[in-house]
């Protein structure tokens, strides 16, 4: 377990065994790369002293590394198209596996009557009807009706599942990684996308990402293509789509196309293939559109582009964590790398010292505490002296 641990995180640095080594030696330790991969393959074990020289090299508290993970994590393959190489691969999923460690860590803590309540089982599909069936099934699951999505980075994380950005090459769109208990049901998930793309397109590859989430099919070409399709129906939704633009046309303006996408918050090229898919234009109108899209070099940059949405959920649940004593500033900062400001933090340890207590001892320290305050307002003269004509002066 601590080996495989130890691999993840150096995996999502992007490190080789020979720079973790030298890390290592930098933080006062001494292993071979040898050794090292002895650990990660879990050969050998290593000692309490080697796990805090490790820890400190990754930056990272040793207890991420030692204590055992109470789920399973099962890792989604990359789209074929991703012109990633293996370290790259490893590095992505690597981040993937401890973001949803710490996220759903921290989810289980604060929101425990929320976590796993979008529960469902990682079913296989076999056609588009089915794709579609569930972004209809999604839509009425989270009560997003038939409009557009405003905001979709918030509403897949007020259902239950993660997201987080990574800074990446223009090839790599986004990727997804699943938490499953031991009777293999979903728990929650996260998926990555991609901050350098435009928010049109990081839309779409977040859409597609929960198409993943929710269902696969064994030929991962058509599996790709059931995303897009799951995308298209989530963002897209044939009612509204009809209702506004119709149901045929034979010729839509680029400026009433650029109108649909401030809209329906997808690109100019989704909803052409949208309606494409949905017969509202012919196909051979879709590619001559297409083409004229191409030829104005608009396919990789379209005019109006979208707002990035970004993560917001965690950072609160940071913040409400440091609050309530389950974690302490330092701990936020290094863990989730959020800085709290208030200075009004509780000390972690001695709230879990307290915790830990008997009930009888608890409340001794508690009749202690308050007849320490007594005698204090008792004794301060400067209290005794408060007038209530002095409120006056605030």
């Amino acid at each position: 377990m601590i080996g495989r641990k130890i691999k993840v995180y150096r995996q999502a640095k992007g490190w080789s065994l020979d720079r973790l080594a030298e890390a290592i030696k930098d933080v006062g330790g001494k292993i071979s790369k040898v050794a090292l991969s002895k650990y990660e393959r879990e050969i050998i074990s290593p000692k309490p002293t080697m796990i805090e020289f490790i820890a400190s090299a990754l930056d990272v508290d040793p207890y991420l590394l030692i204590t055992p993970t109470e789920y399973k994590i099962k890792p989604l393959y990359f789209r074929k198209l991703a012109s990633l190489s293996v370290s790259d691969k490893d590095r992505i999923q690597s981040f993937a596996e401890t973001q949803l460690e710490k996220k759903a860590w921290l989810y289980e803590r604060i929101l425990p009557k929320q976590f796993g309540l979008s529960k469902h089982k990682h079913k296989e599909i076999s056609s588009m009807n089915a794709a579609e069936e569930e972004a209809y099934s999604i839509r009425d699951k989270w009560n997003l009706g038939k409009n557009p999505i405003n905001n979709l980075v918030q509403i897949i994380e007020n259902n239950g599942y993660f997201v987080a950005p990574v800074d990446e090459k223009d090839s790599f769109s986004g990727y997804s990684i699943l938490l499953e208990d031991n009777e293999d049901n979903v728990l929650t998930a996260l998926s990555t996308y991609n901050t350098n793309h435009d928010g049109e397109r990081q839309r779409f590859s977040l859409a597609h990402e929960l198409g993943h989430i929710m269902f696969y099919n064994e030929d991962q070409n058509f599996n790709e293509n059931l995303a897009n399709r799951f995308a298209s129906a989530l963002l897209l939704p044939e009612d509204e789509v009809r209702t506004i633009v119709g149901d045929k046309r034979t010729h839509i303006s680029f400026d009433e196309l650029r109108t649909y996408k401030r809209y329906f918050g997808a690109s100019i090229q989704a909803i052409l293939y949208r309606l494409k898919d949905l017969e509202i234009i012919s196909q051979n109108y879709y590619k001559n559109y297409f083409m004229m899209i191409s030829k104005a070099g608009l396919k990789k940059k379209e005019p109006d582009t979208l707002d990035k949405e970004n993560p917001g959920l965690i950072s609160i649940l940071v913040k409400r964590a440091v609050s309530e004593g389950v974690l302490s500033r330092s701990e936020a900062e290094e863990k989730y790398n959020i800085i709290v400001g208030d200075e009004s933090e509780r000390d972690l340890s001695a709230v879990q010292q307290f915790l830990l207590l008997s009930k009888e001892k608890q409340e001794q320290i508690l009749a202690k505490q308050i007849e320490d305050s007594i005698d204090y307002y008792k004794n301060n003269t400067e209290l005794n002296d408060f007038l209530e004509e002095d409120i006056d002066d605030f």
